[in-house]
């Protein structure tokens, strides 16, 4: 399994807009990645949004990046402050 993490900077203010825009429009894209297996968005109380993919495989996690990288610009740039920290790699444990 492989996950796709990516953190972006907003404020608390604009994260339920920001997951409406996400689940109407990124998630049917990114479900159809092949090797996809889940998707969750997460917000903490400081503004801070956590999206995190998991995929069978290394070209899947990569795969939803890059979808995700023009999908942002596109539909939630303006919801953001500046560019994401992007993480994917090999799941070495799991319960």
């Amino acid at each position: 399994m492989h996950i796709a993490v990516r953190r972006y900077q907003s404020s608390p203010d604009r994260a339920q807009e920001l997951a409406r825009r996400v689940k109407e429009g990124f998630l049917p894209i990114v479900s159809q990645v092949s090797g996809f297996e889940g998707y969750y968005l997460l917000a903490a109380p400081d503004g801070t949004v956590v999206s995190v993919g998991m995929f069978t495989d290394a070209d899947g996690a990569y795969a939803s990046t890059t979808a995700a990288s023009g999908w942002v610009r596109d539909n939630i740039a303006d919801l953001i402050d500046g560019p994401p920290e992007v993480v994917e790699g090999t799941v070495l444990a799991r319960a």
